[in-house]
């Protein structure tokens, strides 16, 4: 197998950072949004209608079938419920579409469709993603710098006014990136993209220039954006771990590993004094703290979360109550568990088919890809869906990486 990949410029890795990330300018952001819409719009209609010559039937029926299906039911929740409550649609639809519309981009200006080798042209717009990724939480770093990150709020657009206070916040002072504040999103794509640097691994990548740096970054980023990701991929580590020590492969890496946590714990033990007096630091750490002092891995919003879970009644759990969220913009029966409010919008039938919308595709690709090694790469995203919807809506922003993945696949003959 060949050992390398195509290698991107910086200014390609910034396209698809952009695309993955993309942050605003308070004096011309309708300019911009409109500008940012429209090229991407443009980019992917032309692939699709100039550069395709091929698209599996079977694949797009799958998608059609499913995407349709998931529509009805989500407008007859809101006629069972005669419901007005339009937010599903505006963050759920529409904020898909624009994920999905953005992430798509990178592949219609650097997908290799007429590869001779389509684990070579996938594996390298995998390696695309990472460094795009690893290259926000790098500007991130920079932005720990007091006077650089004071300069960069002063000319950003802020969605909202809380999102704003957020960033002034103490405990969530690493939580800031080019868009502002960077939060669950965030560490969902730091998690896929240690995701797709574990696959690559596993599939003998290890010597491609500038590889461990980016996957070094993408682990600061899952520490800097959310906790959940760290136990996202301390899950994925241990399973790799695992996998790898069953099948005799790369030891030295399960040593390299091994090494790393041990050594983390001790810093983190030597040093507890000093984390606990720093917000930032004790927030990243707090389970281990809490473990270290308690003898629990817990944290305040573990704690908060677990009061978050409410069972719906059975009126409920059949049809849902058409309610997203509240008159006052918070959401409906304050939850923040990703799986629960769907459930209470539109009921379980309602929820069936909203993960069949990305899940029957993906069956799809486990069947008829050609990639190597591909049961595990879906076994780690479906595991890591699993643990952020247990924390928090996850799946759009799962979706909208995926889905172009998907997409790709039945456009591509050579995946067939």
């Amino acid at each position: 197998m060949n050992n390398t990949l195509r290698q991107y410029s910086l200014v390609q890795v910034f396209i698809t950072m952009y695309c993955l990330f993309p942050f605003y300018f308070h004096n011309i952001y309708s300019i911009q949004t409109f500008s940012l819409y429209s090229l991407a719009l443009s980019f992917v209609v032309y692939t699709f209608f100039y550069k395709v010559r091929f698209v599996s039937r079977s694949g797009a029926i799958t998608i059609l079938a499913s995407t349709t299906t998931f529509l009805i039911f989500l407008f007859m929740s809101m006629l069972i419920n005669l419901s007005s409550d339009m937010t599903f649609v505006y963050e759920q639809v529409f904020g898909f579409s624009k994920q999905l519309l953005l992430a798509l981009v990178p592949f219609c200006l650097y997908f290799s469709f007429n590869s001779d080798d389509i684990n070579y042209a996938v594996h390298s717009i995998l390696l695309l993603f990472i460094r795009a990724i690893s290259l926000y939480v790098f500007i991130s770093v920079i932005f720990l710098i007091p006077e650089v990150r004071n300069y960069w709020i002063d000319i950003i657009y802020f969605s909202s006014d809380q999102n704003k206070e957020l960033i002034n916040s103490a405990s969530y002072y690493t939580r800031f990136g080019l868009q502002g504040f960077s939060g669950f999103r965030h560490a969902i794509l730091c998690a896929i993209a240690l995701i797709f640097s574990i696959y690559l691994f596993m599939c003998g990548y290890k010597k491609i220039k500038n590889y461990w740096m980016s996957v070094f970054l993408v682990c600061i980023g899952c520490f800097l954006y959310g906790r959940i990701a760290i136990a996202v991929i301390l899950c994925i580590t241990l399973i790799s771990l695992f996998y790898l020590l069953c099948k005799f492969e790369k030891l030295y890496f399960i040593f390299i590993v091994c090494l790393c946590v041990g050594t983390i714990a001790c810093v983190v033990y030597m040093n507890i004094d000093y984390i606990q007096d720093s917000y930032s630091l004790a927030w990243i750490f707090e389970p281990l703290i809490n473990f270290i002092n308690e003898g629990q891995f817990t944290s305040h919003s573990t704690n908060d979360l677990s009061s978050m879970y409410i069972m719906p009644n059975e009126n409920t759990m059949l049809l849902g109550d058409g309610k997203y969220t509240n008159h006052d913009g918070s959401y409906y029966m304050h939850t923040d568990v990703g799986f629960l409010r769907p459930v209470f919008f539109g009921g379980i039938f309602f929820v069936f088919f909203y993960y069949m919308m990305l899940i029957l595709p993906l069956i799809l690709i486990i069947k008829n890809s050609g990639l190597e090694r591909r049961n595990i790469l879906t076994l780690f995203l479906a595991l890591a869906l699993i643990v952020f919807e247990l924390k928090g809506e996850s799946f759009i922003s799962f979706s909208a990486i995926i889905f172009s993945f998907i997409l790709i696949h039945i456009i591509c003959k050579r995946l067939n």
